[in-house]
């Protein structure tokens, strides 16, 4: 017998985000020594690592105006965002 399961909206956001978030270490972990020593590499993951972040930004907003996540969770992530989007160019 087959039992089917229905994820939450919410949890399924959660779990794309952390298996994004996860090939992105992985992606730059793979080759930290090259990467180095090529400023216009790093500066290119900086670029998608924004790029990533602000999509990010843009679906939880999406999320909370269809009400699929509440204004309070959407509101902490979104500040974790900003945090990271900041050390992004302090780098």
């Amino acid at each position: 017998m087959l039992h089917t399961y229905k994820f939450s909206p919410r949890l399924t956001y959660q779990v794309r985000i952390a298996g994004a978030e996860k090939a992105l270490r992985e992606f730059y972990n793979r080759r930290p020594d090259e990467l180095e020593g090529k400023n216009g590499d790093l500066s290119k993951l900086d670029a998608i690592r924004r790029r990533l972040l602000l999509a990010e930004k843009g679906a939880l907003n999406e999320a909370m105006r269809k009400r699929i996540l509440s204004e309070e969770i959407v509101r902490r992530r979104i500040q974790a965002i900003d945090e990271q989007l900041l050390r992004l160019d302090d780098d």
